[in-house]
């Protein structure tokens, strides 16, 4: 049984003998981390903080961030529900606790089910601050040329979550050129670093895709209409607890100040 879940060695053959895949090109110019900004994301009045290059990166496919890109905080599943839990505590008693420790999985991390149950990791570097780039205006990550604004989107995406060989998804999500990568697929904390996918200028705020992160079929029209009502100038989920944790703070303030 176990022998029958390993992965074969074509991939690996497959991976090796080719140049190009996901793996670290020695080749590849690289922009390390001291040499990018966290502020103020230029994207809108509620986009929170962004992730800005101080210098020029003329040359597509640039590594961001491969220097920290191999850490990460991992919630594995019992931390997951045990977090939960706590969050539906937390709304009972209106401790704030729970509330925190799930916003900050769920508005920085990434879920995914290497072992059969939800687990999510968050990079532990300022990358996870990169914001998503509204109406195709994104310039790292994957080359994609589709965005929430894609007719038709919800279909594709819910296509993409049950079967990524499907024709449709591999040409709107360009994979016909990607080679398995054993290293990657089977370590999903070390996602963190991306590249470029346009020439940059410094000052320029990096900008993904998130409709790549959305793996979840029953949330998929959910997690686009987010990205929809954010790019409409609403706000993420992020920058609402936040709000909402300033108002507390304030009115908590208020009644000290009566006392």
């Amino acid at each position: 049984v176990h022998r029958s879940g390993q992965m074969n060695d074509l991939g690996f053959e497959e991976y090796c003998n080719e140049k190009k895949g996901s793996g670290y090109d020695m080749d590849t110019p690289a922009v390390t981390i001291d040499q990018l900004a966290v502020r103020k994301s230029a994207m809108g009045e509620n986009s929170g903080r962004g992730v800005f290059t101080e210098v020029d990166i003329p040359t597509i496919g640039t590594y961001i961030g491969i220097d920290v890109s191999g850490a990460s905080v991992r919630y594995p599943p019992p931390s997951v529900e045990i977090i939960e839990t706590f969050e539906i505590q937390s709304k009972v008693y209106g401790s704030v606790g729970g509330i925190t420790l799930l916003a900050y999985m769920n508005g920085y991390g990434f879920t995914s089910q290497p072992l059969g149950e939800e687990e999510a990791n968050v990079d532990a570097n300022p990358l996870t601050f990169i914001n998503h780039g509204c109406n195709g205006t994104f310039n790292v990550g994957s080359f994609t040329t589709f965005s929430e604004q894609t007719k038709g989107i919800d279909e594709y995406m819910k296509k993409a979550v049950v079967n990524r060989d499907d024709e449709e998804v591999m040409e709107l999500f360009n994979l016909e050129d990607c080679i398995y990568d054993p290293f990657a697929m089977r370590d999903s904390t070390t996602a963190s670093a991306t590249a470029t996918t346009k020439p940059l200028k410094a000052g320029d705020e990096l900008l993904d895709n998130y409709l790549g992160f959305i793996g979840d079929l029953a949330t998929v029209s959910s997690d686009i209409n987010d990205l929809r009502n954010e790019c409409s100038g609403g706000k993420g989920l992020i920058e609402d607890y936040q709000l909402q944790h300033r108002h507390a703070d304030d009115n908590d303030n208020h009644e000290d100040a009566a006392e």
